[in-house]
């Protein structure tokens, strides 16, 4: 009697411990299977109205103040800047409930996680306006040609090393690797206010052109 009691109490520890694996595993299945954040991109009016607007003080900014000019378009770029809070907090999410995470450096670590500064969810907000456009959902909903100017535009105005491939080898939006290496990219920058608006405008301007 007591060694079957041992015999069912091996085989409960057994099921006990397969559960909980596949709990893990499918949690992790559930986050590298992740394909889209929740939170929209900025939209093309978005883009245009704010662009048109920083059109008109970059071409009156060298009569100026720069500190006028600097308040001006930190007022202006507000929803770019909204948008790519936004998106850095699901991206966060879905980083740190990674496997890759724990092998990142803690100077990586600190990339991803230290935005703080309105230029980098600018640049975060405009090239997640390229992922978003290259994901599966909304590649069948854009003709080809589009994607592929957007990705350029995108890869154009914000002139960093490495984010043309990103943006290019997305297969789906909100895959960690994808994640990690925009939020790497993007952390090690630095950019003042002035070249966030000629960046916005960049942007806009050829995008527009086509």
């Amino acid at each position: 009697m007591k060694k079957l009691k041992f015999l069912n109490l091996i085989v409960f520890a057994f099921f006990l411990l397969f559960a909980v694996s596949c709990g893990k595993e499918n949690l992790e299945k559930q986050i590298e299977e992740k394909t889209e954040l929740s939170v929209s991109p900025i939209s093309k009016n978005e883009i245009s109205m704010v662009a048109l607007k920083l059109e008109k003080i970059l071409k009156s900014s060298n009569a100026r103040k720069s500190i006028e000019v600097e308040n001006e378009i930190k007022y202006l770029i507000q929803p770019f800047v909204q948008n790519g809070k936004a998106i850095h907090n699901e991206m966060i999410t879905i980083v740190k409930g990674s496997k890759q995470w724990e092998s990142l450096s803690e100077t990586d670590k600190i990339y991803i996680l230290s935005f703080k500064e309105d230029y980098q969810f600018v640049e975060l907000s405009i090239l997640y306006y390229a992922l978003h456009s290259n994901s599966r959902k909304l590649k069948n909903a854009r003709p080809s040609n589009e994607i592929d100017i957007i990705k350029n535009c995108v890869s154009a105005a914000l002139g960093i090393a490495g984010i043309k491939e990103i943006i290019a080898n997305t297969a789906a939006l909100g895959a960690v690797e994808t994640t990690i290496g925009a939020l790497k990219l993007l952390g090690k920058r630095y950019l003042g206010y002035v070249g966030v608006a000629w960046m916005i405008w960049d942007f806009y301007d050829c995008y527009n052109s086509f």
